[in-house]
């Protein structure tokens, strides 16, 4: 019996280990209360809050011609708003032309323009680095991001698999 439990194990972390290899892990890079990972904003180094309490996913409207992406008001979210950041915001706008890369994979999703300073400025104290955007859970999801803090890395899934 103790050499089937044995046999058992051995076979479950190989399959791990496999499922593992076809996923793509992404160091983070800062891990403070929350982690931090970096990545490009149309090939240009960014960096990136991995917020599981965020329901969307944010870019700092600030960051727009350092990055070359365009920001304008879009129908869909003239009755959107967004609670959370100490008030309603209601002026919110879309992201076009904004290509998000972790590792090899590029992460799309509806990301919505907002000034981030005053988050910007809270996650800046004790660290040098400033976040360019926030990956909200449905994001996350998508992607299937596991964090993995023991590790100090995110897995993602397979190419194909969102």
């Amino acid at each position: 019996m103790k050499l089937l439990i044995i046999i058992g194990l051995l076979l479950s972390s190989q399959v791990m280990l496999m499922a593992q290899d076809r996923c793509e892990t992404v160091e983070i890079a800062v891990m403070q209360d929350q982690p931090i990972v970096r990545g490009t904003i149309n090939g240009k180094e960014a960096f990136f809050l991995v917020d599981t309490g965020s329901d969307v996913s944010l870019i700092h409207a600030k960051d727009a011609k350092r990055y070359g992406f365009f920001c304008h008001p879009r129908r869909a979210l003239d009755r959107f708003q967004l609670y959370g950041l100490g008030t309603s915001i209601k002026e919110l706008t879309a992201v076009h032309n904004m290509y998000v890369q972790l590792g090899s994979r590029t992460i799309f999703a509806d990301y919505i323009a907002l000034d981030l300073s005053t988050i910007i400025h809270s996650l800046n104290t004790g660290t040098s680095i400033e976040i360019s955007g926030i990956l909200g859970s449905k994001t996350l999801n998508k992607y299937g991001f596991v964090i993995d803090y023991h590790r100090n890395e995110i897995i993602m899934n397979p190419p194909g698999t969102e």
